[in-house]
């Protein structure tokens, strides 16, 4: 794939990682409104859970007619950002610390924390245990930035595009099977014990699935992945770059920009497809396995156009030019989910929302790495996904807000007109 012909094996093992991250994370969007539904029933008593449902009737008095559904939404929100908090504090701190000791002990020591989180969640019989298992599962995706820059370590100039879409096909390879899962796992009534152990919850096949193949993920990381990062020379990094990376200054005003640009974008984009389901639930009154189809649809799309596209043309065509077309895109799938009342409509916005995020992410991506110093990969590409992780805080619950007081097409008509923003700061990107 790159001109490193010896590192086929390499890349093996980081299209598992990253894949296996994106099921995990993903795995859970078609049952977030299946999961507030149980645990206010299960764990209505619940301190936690009390909580953060009267934050969410203290603006009973705004929203529209429907206040369940809009509350389910919130709920959504908030519990959907726990996971982007944490990545956004600690995906910095784990690439830095990868700049200092290597790939191979952060990857190893994130894939063995997510195998515990995975574990926390199979035996929450609360509400409280299952939010400190997501937050510990945040905690942990600091192995995704840390994987993407194993990339940057063993491609060159000419070939980082290829790299970085080949991390993209991951992802939308994770996105389809994440979803698929929890969209069918869903539907599996497991009783009361599944194998001698027992059963808290309706989604604990779920969890232990996500527990199996993490555990799987850590043994091909121990044995078979070699250290990836030659030290060229010593990093010096005070206690802030250390601790908190993403505190720190990036003086380079083109990686600035390409920061900034990709959290806009994020915040846009995360929000959409986070509230896509409630809009499915909505207006065609979709299931969550006819939920998981959409990501289903959505994945295939993003791994055509990145194994395509941006593998084979990133280069010739200029990554530069594919992020201002897949923003343009992005642009035009939002606004035909905003008017669609037919699932036809659904779905041609969804095709143009994943091929535009498909050319965004990978050259995005591959423009940051290649803007920084060999020796900073792995802080750098952390920060700029811990601007990724706050997209992905704020996006949801900006978006689900909106959706809550104003409705599904007033929030998906603001996401597509907010889209200059992104666009205006790319173009200062020379």
């Amino acid at each position: 794939m790159t001109s490193c012909g010896g590192n086929k094996s390499i890349y093996k093992i980081i299209f598992v990682t990253l894949f296996l991250d994106l099921v995990g994370f993903s795995i859970i969007f078609p049952i977030f409104p299946q999961i507030a539904k149980f645990y206010l029933e299960a764990d209505g008593d619940g301190k936690l859970l009390r909580g953060i449902f009267y934050l969410i009737e203290s603006w009973s008095g705004l929203g529209p007619e429907n206040e369940m559904l809009n509350s389910m939404v919130l709920f959504g929100g908030v519990v959907g950002s726990v996971y982007s908090i944490m990545q956004f504090v600690f995906a910095p701190i784990w690439g830095s610390w990868s700049d200092k000791i290597g790939r191979r002990p952060i990857l190893l020591i994130t894939t063995f924390g997510t195998v515990i989180s995975y574990g926390l969640w199979f035996f929450s019989d609360s509400f409280t245990l299952f939010f400190i298992a997501r937050l510990l599962s945040g905690v942990m995706g600091g192995n995704v930035s840390t994987a993407t820059t194993v990339i940057a370590d063993i491609t060159d100039e000419n070939s980082r595009s290829k790299g970085m879409a080949f991390v993209g096909i991951a992802f939308a390879l994770g996105f389809i099977c994440g979803p698929a899962l929890g969209g069918v796992l869903s539907t599996i009534e497991l009783g009361e014990g599944l194998w001698g152990l027992p059963i808290k919850h309706p989604f604990a096949l779920i969890a232990l699935l996500g527990m199996v193949l993490s555990s799987i993920n850590f043994v091909f990381l121990l044995f078979l992945f070699p250290e990836t990062y030659v030290l060229r020379t010593k990093v010096k990094m005070n206690i802030v770059r250390r601790w908190l990376p993403f505190l720190s200054k990036v003086s380079h005003i083109r990686i600035r920009y390409i920061n900034l640009s990709y959290f806009f974008y994020l915040l846009l984009f995360s929000g959409m497809e986070f509230t896509l389901t409630f809009l499915s639930f909505e207006r065609f009154n979709y299931s969550p396995l006819q939920n998981a189809y959409l990501f289903i649809f959505s994945g295939v799309v993003m791994v055509v156009v990145q194994g395509g596209v941006v593998r084979r043309y990133a280069n010739s065509i200029g990554e530069r030019r594919l992020v201002w077309i897949g923003l343009i895109m992005v642009t035009f799938g939002l606004l035909v989910i905003a008017l669609s009342d037919w699932v036809i409509m659904l779905y041609i916005g969804l095709l143009l929302l994943s091929a535009g995020a498909a050319l965004v992410m990978p050259c995005l991506t591959a423009l940051l790495s290649l803007s920084c110093d060999r020796n900073m990969q792995g802080v750098s590409i952390g920060l700029f996904r811990s601007y990724g992780a706050m997209a992905r805080v704020l996006g949801p619950l900006f978006t689900t807000i909106l959706y809550w007081n104003f409705g599904s097409q007033f929030t998906y008509m603001l996401g597509a007109l907010l889209m200059i923003i992104p666009l205006y700061i790319f173009k200062r990107v020379k």
